[in-house]
């Protein structure tokens, strides 16, 4: 018979009962959780930027990770492009085109919004027609279809199901759209041309739709509107549960929600806002360091509030300490965005050649799951200014 020693481990929750564990039980272990948010804490100071060329693309406005090596983003020009961070391969994905007889609006604001479902077998982003969405199988990145409904500029989306993606537009309507089944057919340029399975419009609280989320535990879908409110909707009847005035009403353009379901924090011209997810209510905000430049991007990471500005700067707050993050010399952890390219063109030799600097907002950012490695993306913020920033960090 074989007999075998079984240890007990001591579960510490936080980092520092776990340190004093270690130094009575050599069996003490740090939970998950704790884990999780030592990463977290710690790993802003620890990475390092490893900027990637997307030749002469204008302003990447969206961006996320395919898998560990793939990363696609999308642009204030119209483009949809996958790049390869090892071999620094980039493909260029074509964008869908709709019916015929819809008309074109006569300015193209581009992509802002690309969003992968849980289970990564579709992909939603603009099409051709920016009022437009396309639909895309992962990980072949074939069509699948055109959405068209919005009249004005798409947004902003994200999946409610595997198979219900969630949109929203200028045009101050919200739309909900089903997946076509996937089909295996040799023409990848046959799609089809789809038309919403719910809409809701019409309502007088709601104003051009920049930005949103949803929520799995309330089953809401929550959205930013250009007039400074935030909208709670109930997904399975399509109503209005809430509407709330931000405490910040100018440029509010980013959201996210924390996987604990306790908070989402919006961006806004000088802030982020801390709400309360049942109730939308503030129940906290934060100053921006880049006054005057807007909070661009915002994400959770575990108990880090990740923060990309209009003057490409990385902000990380500790919602659990309520502060910044701070090196060991007590100032505030910030890193910046690189150089990018710049277009030095007719626009830049009349008004911007006599500036020093031209930061690259970060309009874009996204943690990779599993290898923590942080994908932030953008370009110059100034109007007249043409050129794109994009880079990785780990």
């Amino acid at each position: 018979m074989i007999s075998m020693n079984t240890a007990r481990f001591s579960i510490s929750h936080n980092v520092f009962d776990y340190l004093g564990l270690r130094q009575e039980n050599r069996n003490a272990r740090l939970s998950v959780a704790a884990r999780d948010r030592c990463i977290a804490q710690h790993l802003p100071e620890a990475v390092k930027e490893n900027e990637l060329s997307f030749g002469e693309f204008d302003k990447i406005f969206a961006a996320q990770w395919l898998d560990e090596t793939h990363i696609i983003v999308g642009t204030k020009c119209n483009k949809l492009a996958v790049q390869n961070i090892v071999t620094k391969k980039t493909f260029e994905i074509p964008m869908l085109t709709g019916s015929p007889d819809v008309i074109q609006p006569d300015k193209n604001c581009g992509i802002h919004s690309i969003s992968i479902n849980s289970n990564n077998t579709a992909l939603v982003t603009g099409g051709d027609n920016p009022n437009s969405i396309g639909i895309y199988k992962l990980p072949s990145l074939e069509p699948l279809a055109i959405g068209e409904y919005h009249n004005d500029w798409m947004f902003s989306s994200t999946w409610v199901t595997d198979e219900v993606v969630a949109t929203g537009s200028r045009d101050k309507c919200l739309a909900f759209w089903q997946v076509p089944h996937i089909k295996d057919a040799d023409d990848v340029s046959c799609y089809d041309v789809v038309k919403p399975i719910q809409t809701i419009e019409g309502n007088k609280s709601l104003d051009k739709v920049r930005a949103m989320v949803y929520n799995p535990f309330s089953e809401h879908l929550v959205t930013i509107a250009s007039n400074g409110y935030v909208h709670l909707w109930d997904v399975n009847n399509c109503t209005q549960v809430i509407c709330n005035a931000l405490p910040f009403l100018k440029e509010n353009v980013c959201i996210a929600h924390e996987k604990s379901n306790l908070l989402y924090a919006v961006g806004s011209l000088s802030h982020v806002s801390l709400l309360e997810t049942r109730t939308a209510r503030a129940v906290g905000s934060l100053c921006s360091n880049d006054q005057g430049a807007g909070v661009r991007s915002v994400s959770f990471n575990d108990c880090i509030v990740t923060i990309g500005t209009g003057y490409g700067s990385l902000l990380f707050y500790d919602i659990r300490m309520n502060k910044l993050l701070q090196r060991n010399d007590g100032t505030t952890l910030q890193r910046k965005s690189g150089k990018g390219w710049l277009r030095k063109d007719s626009v830049y030799q009349e008004f911007f050649w006599d500036t020093e600097c031209y930061p690259n907002a970060i309009y874009s950012h996204a943690y990779h799951p599993t290898t923590m490695k942080l994908l932030t993306a953008g370009g110059p913020l100034a109007l007249g200014l043409y050129g794109n920033y994009a880079a990785y960090w780990d």
